[in-house]
C-alpha cells in the first residue's frame, strides 16, 4: 500500500471526518467500587492477583482508541513524534484514517494525552471501564468467548482477515454497557501503571501503580491474538516503555470537573 509524506498525511487526516470525529469523543464512567482481578484462571492469571476492592472517582475515558487521524492533528502541530512504519505500522497508509494509531511508544502516548488536554487512563480505570462500570464478567461484551462478531482478533488471519487493524469501533456487539468501543481487541492499550508482577502494594483508590522500572501495563488484546485469555477484563500484559509495535495503541482519560 502507498504511503503519503508525512505532512500530506497530517493534511489529509485533519480533513477526514471519521466514526470517531477530529478530536475524542468521551463517555463518562460514574465513580464507584469493584473487585479488581482474576478471582479464577489458575496460575496464568497470578499477576493480576490478590483480587482487591478498589473504589475509582468518576471519570471519563475516549470512547475509542486514539486514531490515526487524531494523532496527525498533534504531529501537525509539532507536539508529538510520528510513529513507526514498520509492520502493521497504520502511519503513512491511505485509507487508515480511523484506523487506530500504532507503533507508538509510551511517551509518544503520554505526549498526545498532553496535547488533547486529556492523560493515560490508570490500570484500575481501565478494568473498571472494561467491566462496564465494575461489573462483574470476563469481557467488556459479558461472558461469552470472543470472536470476530465482538473483537478484532485472529481468527485463521491477523485482524479477523483483514491482515491488521480494522477501524475503531468496527465492532460494536462488542461495546460496554456505556458504548466504550475496542476495549478488547485490535490494539493493546498503554495505561499509566508499571508493570508488577501481582497486584502487591498496589494503591486502593484507583491511582496508577507508580514504582521503579521501564514496563508499562498494556491492557485488551490485539488483532493477533488467537486464545481468549486476553481478551478479558482482568488480562495483564506489559511492554518496555520504548516500544513501538504494531498492536500497541491507547486511548485516553481525563478526571471530570
Amino acid at each position: 500500500m502507498s504511503r503519503k509524506t508525512p505532512i500530506l498525511l497530517a493534511v489529509a487526516a485533519l480533513a477526514a471526518c471519521g466514526a470517531s470525529g477530529p478530536r475524542p469523543e468521551w463517555v463518562r464512567l460514574p465513580g464507584g467500587k469493584f473487585m479488581m482481578g482474576a478471582a479464577a484462571g489458575g496460575k496464568r492469571f497470578d499477576n493480576a492477583r490478590p483480587v482487591r476492592e478498589v473504589r475509582v472517582r468518576e471519570f471519563e475515558l475516549s470512547r475509542t482508541p486514539v486514531t490515526v487521524a487524531q494523532y496527525a492533528e498533534c504531529v501537525a502541530a509539532g507536539a508529538c513524534a510520528e510513529p513507526g512504519t514498520d509492520d502493521f505500522c497504520n502511519w503513512g497508509i491511505k485509507g487508515r484514517e480511523d484506523h487506530p494509531v500504532n507503533c507508538v511508544d509510551w511517551d509518544q502516548a503520554a505526549a498526545y494525552a498532553a496535547f488533547a488536554g486529556a492523560r493515560l487512563p490508570t490500570e484500575a480505570e481501565w478494568e473498571y471501564a472494561a467491566r462496564s462500570g465494575g461489573l462483574e464478567r470476563d469481557y467488556p461484551w459479558g461472558n461469552e468467548a470472543p470472536d470476530c462478531s465482538r473483537t478484532v482478533m485472529s481468527a485463521g488471519a491477523h485482524g479477523c482477515g483483514s491482515g491488521g487493524t480494522l477501524p475503531v469501533c468496527s465492532k460494536p456487539a462488542g461495546n460496554t454497557v456505556q458504548g466504550l468501543c475496542d476495549m478488547a481487541g485490535n490494539v493493546w492499550e498503554w495505561l499509566q501503571d508499571h508493570y508488577a508482577d501481582s497486584y502487591a502494594g498496589a494503591p486502593s483508590d484507583g491511582a496508577a501503580f507508580e514504582r521503579d522500572g521501564f514496563v508499562k501495563v498494556l491492557r485488551g488484546g490485539a488483532f493477533n491474538l488467537t486464545t481468549p485469555e486476553p481478551f478479558m477484563v482482568y488480562y495483564r500484559n506489559g511492554s518496555g516503555r520504548g516500544d513501538r509495535y504494531g498492536y500497541i495503541g491507547f486511548r485516553l482519560a481525563r478526571d471530570r470537573s
